[in-house]
This record gives C-alpha cells, structure tokens and sequence, in this order.
C-alpha cells in the first residue's frame, strides 16, 4: 500500500510548455522574499514573469515560500497567474497551498487563479494541500469553490490524499464539504478507508468508518481494509474493523496506465 516521503511538490523542475525569459537574479530575489531587490530588477526591464533558468518561474518560487509581497508585486507586474514550473505543470496556487500559505493561496484566487486547474497528474491544489495536512489552505480553496469531487485521470481525490497522509482534521473538513467516503480509483479499486488502513492511521480509520466508509469495498484484487490491516498487523485497526465479505462487482481496473503512484507525493 501506500508508503510515501515529504517532498517539497514545487520545486520538482523540468520543462515547460512555453519558453519564458530567463533571470536568475530576480528568480533568487522572489525566492528569498527580497522585495526590493525585486522591484529594482522589474524596474531596470526584468519580465515579471521570468524563470531561474530552470525553467520555473520567480512567481512560484515566491509562492512556494509564502512571501506575499513579492508575489503581489510580480503580478502587479505582469506575471502571468496560470505560470507553470517544471514538467510536473505546478501553478503557483498549487505551489501556496500544498506549503500552507495562506495569504499568498488568498492573493492568488483573488486574483483569479482557477481554483480547480490540474498539474500534469492531475492533482489539484485542494489535492496537494490535503495531502499535506493544510488544514487552512484547505479551507480557503474549498470556500472559493474547489471541487472536492474532483479527481485524476485513475479517479485519487482529496480525501484520499488527507486519508492516506493521516490528517484526520482535513479528512473531517472534506467530509463535511461533501467529499465520497467511498470513492474508489479506477486503477486499483483504492479507497480513503483503504489508504488510512494501509498507512496506519487509527484515527482516520475511525472517523471514516463513523462518517459512512463501507469496510466491505475491497480493491481491485479483493482485499477488504479488515483483510490489509491484518496482512500488515495493525491490531488496533484490525479491531475497528470486523471480518467482511468482499465487494468487487463493478470495480476491476479499466485498461489505462497510471503514471504515478498517487500516494507517493504525499507524507504519513
């Protein structure tokens, strides 16, 4: 099941669709929050929208650390909003939110990010900042209107993401928004239940469990959550959950590839 690592998802370089001016000076300056240096390159004729080199742009290296100013300055500027760094297509929301800065997650919707816009996988900002536990970001993206019925291409959501990571106070506020219990992905029949089970996570077993996760939904290869918890000897989990029947009717993967493991771009 899934195991995963804390990884910083927006400073996953690559390249981009379109080629951008390049300065690494003002890239550096956004990086640092250095918002003189910045605004004394932007009015010596630097584009706003320039990348580090890389190939991702001074504007998600603001964002990515919070630095609200800088962020503000550049899109005054002429940054363009929807600016994606790296093959990994991470817009500066995306960058904002899965790190929990939630002015620069506010500046950018109000500036009209599209709350529900997808990264090369498909992981939306709600998707990234609740697999990191970002309770507030979380919050702010699902009061702008962020989907929490929205999923990847193989079917992963937000709450899988939160369920997986073990954060069980934003599996709460995505519940409560109208997230499916018991959503499943297409790939590999997974479920929330089934991504807490697999990770240990008692607590958001529990709660799962309490708000309507079915523990009778078994995967693609007809394992239950009670039949995962007992092949890796979670014994409190093992409690939660009775012995029950499969239920696989309908839920064999259809014939298309996965290109990541969802779970493995989030912490636990």
């Amino acid at each position: 099941m899934i195991r995963s690592t804390m990884v910083w998802v927006c400073l996953l370089l690559g390249t981009v669709m379109v080629a951008a001016a390049e300065s690494p000076e003002l890239a550096e300056a956004a990086r640092a929050g250095d918002l003189a240096r910045v605004e004394a390159l932007l009015e010596a004729g630097v584009d706003a929208g320039a990348t580090n080199g890389g190939e991702t742009p001074a504007l998600a290296l603001a964002a990515v650390r919070g630095h609200e100013a800088v962020v503000r300055l550049l899109l005054d500027r002429g940054a363009e909003l929807g600016a994606c760094a790296g093959r990994e297509r991470l817009t500066a929301l995306m960058c904002a939110a899965a790190n929990g800065h939630a002015g620069v997650v506010r500046l950018l919707l109000e500036r009209g990010a599209a709350v529900d816009a997808g990264n090369r996988h498909g992981y939306t900002a709600l998707m990234l900042a609740a697999g990191y536990g970002r309770l507030e970001t979380a919050g702010i993206l699902l009061t702008a209107g962020a989907s929490v019925a929205a999923a990847t291409e193989t079917g992963w959501t937000a709450l899988m993401s939160a369920a997986g990571s073990g954060h069980a106070d934003v599996v709460e506020r995505l519940i409560t928004a109208g997230a499916d219990v018991n959503a499943w992905t297409r790939d590999s029949g997974t479920t929330p239940l089934l991504c807490a089970v697999g990770n240990g996570h008692t607590e958001v077993v529990r709660l799962l469990l309490a708000r309507g996760a079915d523990a009778a939904l078994a995967d693609s290869d007809g394992v239950t959550a009670a039949a995962l918890a007992r092949k890796l000897d979670h014994a409190e989990i093992t409690r939660l959950l009775a012995p029950e029947t499969a239920v696989v009717a309908g839920r064999r993967p259809l014939p298309q590839p996965d290109p990541v493991d969802p779970g493995r771009s989030f912490a636990h």
